[in-house]
Protein backbone atom coordinates (compact mmCIF):
# COMPACT_ATOMS: atom_id res chain seq x y z
CA UNK A 1 0.00 0.00 0.00
CA UNK A 2 1.64 3.59 -1.02
CA UNK A 3 -0.85 5.72 0.49
CA UNK A 4 1.14 6.63 3.25
CA UNK A 5 4.40 7.80 1.54
CA UNK A 6 2.21 9.55 -1.15
CA UNK A 7 0.37 11.46 1.77
CA UNK A 8 3.97 12.19 3.48
CA UNK A 9 5.35 13.22 0.45
CA UNK A 10 2.62 15.64 -0.36
CA UNK A 11 2.05 17.04 3.39
CA UNK A 12 5.71 17.49 3.52
CA UNK A 13 5.55 19.32 -0.09
CA UNK A 14 2.51 21.61 1.00
CA UNK A 15 3.92 22.98 3.87
CA UNK A 16 7.68 23.08 2.42
CA UNK A 17 5.03 25.81 -0.31
CA UNK A 18 3.78 27.81 2.40
CA UNK A 19 7.10 28.23 4.63
CA UNK A 20 8.98 29.67 1.14
CA UNK A 21 5.81 31.41 0.83
CA UNK A 22 6.01 33.51 3.75
CA UNK A 23 9.69 33.19 3.81
CA UNK A 24 10.98 34.18 0.70
CA UNK A 25 7.56 35.42 -1.18
CA UNK A 26 7.03 37.39 1.64
CA UNK A 27 3.43 36.53 2.45
CA UNK A 28 1.86 37.35 5.35
CA UNK A 29 3.04 34.35 8.11
CA UNK A 30 -0.29 35.02 10.29
CA UNK A 31 -0.88 32.79 13.63
CA UNK A 32 -3.09 31.01 12.11
CA UNK A 33 -1.01 29.55 8.90
CA UNK A 34 1.79 28.91 11.07
CA UNK A 35 -0.63 26.68 13.62
CA UNK A 36 -2.00 24.78 10.36
CA UNK A 37 1.56 24.72 8.59
CA UNK A 38 2.46 22.34 12.23
CA UNK A 39 -0.57 20.85 12.28
CA UNK A 40 -0.21 19.34 8.65
CA UNK A 41 3.44 18.39 9.94
CA UNK A 42 2.17 16.43 12.85
CA UNK A 43 -0.22 14.70 11.16
CA UNK A 44 2.39 13.58 8.99
CA UNK A 45 4.52 12.79 11.52
CA UNK A 46 1.19 10.60 12.85
CA UNK A 47 0.79 8.78 9.58
CA UNK A 48 4.26 7.66 9.77
CA UNK A 49 4.23 6.48 13.31
CA UNK A 50 0.58 4.41 12.53
CA UNK A 51 1.80 3.04 9.21
CA UNK A 52 3.15 -0.09 11.07
CA UNK A 53 6.65 0.30 8.44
Amino acid sequence: MKAPDETRRTGIGAAGAAVVGMVWLREPATAARIFFVVLLLVAVVGLKATSGH
